[in-house]
């Protein structure tokens, strides 16, 4: 006999989300070969796996798909235009079960004996389910609203009644019954002929409606761990530091909702300050920023990340800061560095990197001083 949705419905409604579904457990075998046709996914070859979920879950009779709106949380005003919104706002962890939502979801599916896995595509799970929809930037929109959204997906070893949760205007959520389910149903493209999400991606991931690059992402660059980042890129993260909201910002679908974000911030917000990112020490990132830097438990890939920004905001008082990071002891905030010191075409950068090819002993950051030096003197 299948779960009811009205019990998934209490659930559902005690986690806080904004919508949910119940669908079968199918095969998102298009899903699969979109990912496989776009540019960039060679790098993630374990990818495409994840479009069945029997393949991690083999007894996977149902997928629950939420969606969780942080449209309306207030966020620290210091990091605004530095780390996207969906960050500030905490409402994408690594593993699911570690948002307070998800956490209570998984608390629920361990509660009836269920089995679970949340290895399986989230946004073609909502797409299918009907719960958002995709429009050119790639990212999943509420049908006729914004894309402000996180979203969550797991495959159970239960049969749940399919069907559609919704909370309305008075806090309550709505069950409706899902009839006729099949995947992949029926697209459309929702933009009209509007690019401008694609026409002011800053490093031009949106090669085209509903492709995007992720080597050349902002987001999926800025998570990047331990390694240098793209040079070719640099430049166009501007004083971004961890993931992007262009194509969201640009989008007139979120023009109303950007308008009427929350003017107040959480009391005690941390102040997203430049200088302090590049030089943080272990204990303050993981008392004060790790939060929002889920993706990174690592401190120095936001020291790098913070050193590019710093480079890219030209400010010509930060020199003495990259030049003491010059003598970091860590090789890749050293080397990024030296490329933001390239971006000063004065005398004292030029020292400053001539001083540190002199005593540096490690081959990559030697090349990142040397082409910071050419910089220089193209500048010049």
């Amino acid at each position: 006999m299948a779960f009811s949705l009205e019990q998934l419905r209490r659930a559902i409604s005690k986690a806080g989300f904004l919508a949910a579904a119940a669908m079968p457990a199918v095969e998102f075998s298009d899903w699969r070969q979109v990912v496989l046709s776009r540019p960039g996914y060679e790098d993630f070859p374990s990818l495409p796996s994840r479009a069945d979920p029997r393949a991690s879950l083999a007894g996977a009779r149902s997928v629950i798909v939420a969606v969780w709106d942080y449209s309306t949380i207030p966020t620290p005003r210091s990091g605004r235009g530095k780390v996207a919104r969906l960050y500030l706002s905490r409402s994408d962890p690594p593993e699911q079960g570690d948002h307070p939502a998800g956490r209570l979801m998984e608390q629920f599916f361990k509660s009836r004996g269920w089995k679970f896995t949340a290895a399986l595509p989230r946004r073609e799970a909502a797409v299918a389910a009907g719960l958002v929809q995709q429009r050119r930037n790639c990212l999943g929109y509420l049908p006729a609203g914004h894309s402000f959204v996180s979203l969550f997906a797991w495959a159970v070893d239960a049969e749940i009644e399919p069907g559609r949760l919704l909370r309305q205007d008075t806090g309550a959520v709505r069950a409706t019954p899902l009839t006729g389910f099949v995947y992949p149903g029926a697209r459309h493209d929702p933009c009209g002929g509007c690019r401008l999400c694609i026409d002011r991606c800053p490093t031009g991931a949106l090669a085209s409606p509903y492709v995007l690059d992720p080597c050349r992402c902002i987001d999926r660059n800025t998570w990047r761990a331990g390694e240098s980042l793209p040079r070719s890129l640099r430049s166009d993260l501007g004083t971004r530091i961890y993931g992007c909201d262009v194509c969201q910002e640009v989008c007139p679908f979120n023009r109303r909702v950007l308008s009427a974000a929350p003017a107040s911030a959480p009391p005690g917000e941390p102040d997203f300050d430049l200088a302090r990112l590049a030089t943080v020490g272990d204990e303050e990132y993981h008392a004060v920023w790790a939060k929002y830097f889920v993706y990174n438990p690592d401190r120095n890939d936001i020291r790098r990340n913070a050193v590019v920004a710093i480079g890219n905001a030209a400010d010509p008082t930060s020199l003495p800061l990259l030049g003491n990071l010059l003598s970091d002891e860590v090789p890749v905030v050293r080397g990024h560095a030296a490329w933001a010191l390239g971006r000063f075409a004065t005398p004292a950068a030029k020292q400053a990197l001539e001083a540190a090819l002199a005593r540096e002993s490690e081959p990559a950051v030697r090349e990142e001083i040397a082409a910071a030096l050419d910089d220089c003197a193209e500048r010049a």
